[in-house]
């Protein structure tokens, strides 16, 4: 037998190898599945799909379908922790810098020496904020790098925190001045 000879005629006219009956039977073990009452008892059942996310991209269904059924890629995870930490470091500048501001503003009228050992405290506590800051950036660029190899679409990856840069642009929100 030659291989024009193993081509067959679909039962629509279209030519190639003849379908398994795979649909008929899978239709038919849903059906039973249906007839027992098996999706009778599924959450949500009568409801539309609920959308969890804001996102419209081609993954989203899919991985909608993992979490759903308990699976969950890692670099997600990674996602929600570089957003969290991103939005927790930006905070801890703004918090320091509210605080800085008012702990200033309530010594500028005191007489040395109390002046100056406030101001050795503040100085103190900004080197200790911007060491805390430094640390806990560079652990989340290592986190970015990671999920930056692991993340299936480039268009989601982070870029890294420009830590030097940060630390320059919240030191000068701290002495505006430059005292």
């Amino acid at each position: 037998m030659n291989a024009d000879q193993d081509v067959r005629h679909n039962t629509d006219g279209r030519r190639g190898r003849p379908p398994r009956d795979w649909d008929s039977e899978i239709e038919k073990g849903i059906e039973a599945a249906m007839a027992r009452g098996d999706f009778s008892d599924l959450p949500g059942r009568g409801q539309p799909l609920k959308w969890d996310s804001d996102r419209d991209d081609d993954t989203w269904l899919a991985n909608h379908l993992l979490e759903n059924a308990g699976f969950r890629p890692a670099w997600i995870d990674d996602d929600v922790e570089i957003r969290a930490e991103r939005a927790a470091l930006a905070e801890l500048l703004d918090d320091f810098a509210a605080w800085y501001a008012q702990a200033q503003a309530e010594f500028d009228g005191l007489a040395e020496p109390a002046a100056g050992e406030r101001r050795a405290d503040l100085g103190a506590a900004r080197a200790r904020r911007v060491a805390t800051y430094r640390d806990r950036a560079e652990k989340l660029n290592r986190l970015i790098d990671r999920f930056n190899l692991t993340v299936p679409i480039a268009g989601r990856q982070h870029f890294r925190c420009r830590i030097d840069a940060e630390i320059a642009a919240f030191e000068a929100r701290l002495d505006p001045a430059g005292r």
